[in-house]
């Protein structure tokens, strides 16, 4: 789940260049990347709102892929996520974690100290960059799924990130987010394609909590510290 958190991925390799591999802090960022990222990034956090569909693809050194479609509602600090068997909601202030098929949920308090790293929308990742921790390097344009895309590799300032880079898919009319792949130093790939977006959407509180009643026969289990 930590993955899903902290990334939005796609599905195409690009070459780095020479270039990126001589940048040195987020100063040194290719300049028209970085105005692209920049437009984009007003694009998303000026959203009041976002409901998004996706693909989550997970590769692991010498096994298959693991393919997973989930969905996700979000508005400001709330967010209600559903990928295969995981049902997560929070309000900004509390986290429910519904396991379905074995009909659990346990309750917990969000953590504010992994909050900032909880990237489920284009609008968290993009908060994220904007502090200033990757470097990006020049654009390269191509196709994917016949459509002409930016490509924009960012590689993390810290040395010792989890993640040594990723890249970054847009769409060059519309200038929309459409994936993001993360690779990892133990060599594991984590790949999540945005299949559609809808801003702006209008949500009720009732979407950002978890309500017992709605789910028949669920054990809650309420792991809160006081």
């Amino acid at each position: 789940m930590k993955q899903i958190i902290f990334l939005l991925a796609m599905a195409f390799s690009i070459v780095a260049t020479a270039q990126t591999n001589q940048f040195a802090t987020a100063e040194d960022s290719d300049p028209g990347s970085t105005k692209v990222l920049e437009t984009m990034k007003n694009q998303y956090l000026g959203y009041t709102s976002v409901e998004a569909a996706f693909t989550l693809t997970i590769e692991m050194p010498e096994e298959d892929a693991e393919i997973q479609k989930g969905t996700i509602q979000q508005q400001d600090d709330s967010y209600n996520l559903t990928m295969n068997d995981q049902h997560i909601i929070s309000d900004g202030k509390l986290l429910w974690y519904h396991q379905i098929s074995s009909k659990l949920v346990q309750i917990n308090n969000v953590d504010p100290d992994e909050s900032s790293e909880e990237m489920f929308s284009p609008q968290n990742f993009l908060k994220f960059y904007e502090d200033g921790k990757f470097i990006a390097a020049p654009i390269t344009v191509a196709k994917e799924d016949g459509k002409s895309v930016r490509w924009i590799e960012l590689k993390p300032v810290d040395s010792d990130s989890e993640y040594f880079k990723f890249r970054i898919a847009l769409d060059i009319k519309k200038n929309d987010l459409r994936s993001i792949k993360a690779f990892s130093r133990d060599g594991a790939r984590y790949t999540l394609k945005i299949d559609q977006l809808t801003p702006n959407k209008k949500f009720t509180d009732k979407t950002f909590t978890f309500i017992a009643d709605d789910y028949p026969g669920v054990d809650v289990e309420d792991l809160r510290v006081d």
